[in-house]
């Protein structure tokens, strides 16, 4: 079989350098996986006002499971941040943060209402 040119490969590729293909983040994110996240935590807010203030930038709250992954790449301890979820509770609206100490072990927990710092991210594209 004969060997492609470079001239096929720009065909097959449209024209754009492979690099263009590769998944990246937008702006100032830093990326885990396929995951974008902000390299600093924001400033202690509600969890609604948290949820909004991602969401009015295009990115959500992560996961419990992203969050970690945040801090694994970070390494280092970090204080309770908002992730999403929130339950009902005999009238009550908890809500759902992770930490990590300085042993590095992850901390999960809920409250009906403080506080917390929290980071927004979004999905990795091309």
């Amino acid at each position: 079989m004969p060997s492609a040119t470079h001239a096929d490969d720009a065909t097959k590729l449209d024209g754009r350098p492979a690099s263009d293909y590769r998944l990246h983040c937008p702006g100032n994110l830093d990326r885990a996986g396929d995951l974008c996240y902000e390299v600093n935590p924001r400033p202690a807010a509600s969890y609604t006002s948290a949820l909004k203030a991602c969401a009015l930038d295009q990115r959500r709250l992560p996961s419990d499971g992203e969050l970690a992954l945040v801090f694994d790449h970070i390494g280092a301890p970090q204080d309770a941040q908002w992730v999403s979820g929130h339950w009902r509770e005999s009238n009550s609206t908890f809500t759902a943060f992770l930490e990590e100490n300085a042993s590095r072990q992850i901390i999960p927990g809920g409250t009906d209402g403080f506080n917390a710092a929290f980071r927004c991210v979004t999905s990795a594209a091309n």
